[in-house]
């Protein structure tokens, strides 16, 4: 790591981005402002505990708003939900 950020190779992120699945049913629904936020925190590395200190929300909201934003853009887990929010400019 380096400044925070997380290095890998190119073959290991060249598999990370084919492998995100089609966005799911929901992706029709808009990302809400307060899950921008949530988005913007998530790509910065902070844990759900750090994102809901930051946004003065409870864990399990924050928990909440990670899963439906994953949801609405067909992700997987945290790592595909950075990597598109980077890809898409989310942030």
């Amino acid at each position: 790591m380096a400044a925070g950020e997380v290095w890998t190779g190119p073959g290991l992120a060249s598999y990370w981005m084919h492998s995100i699945r089609p966005p799911g049913p929901d992706s029709n629904n808009r990302i809400t402002a307060r899950e921008l936020e949530v988005i913007e925190l998530v790509v910065r590395g902070l844990s759900n505990r750090e994102v809901a200190r930051q946004l003065e929300l409870s864990e399990q909201t924050v928990k909440n708003h990670t899963a439906r934003i994953m949801d609405k853009l067909g992700v997987r887990n945290r790592v595909e939900l950075v990597l598109h929010a980077m890809r898409e400019r989310l942030v």
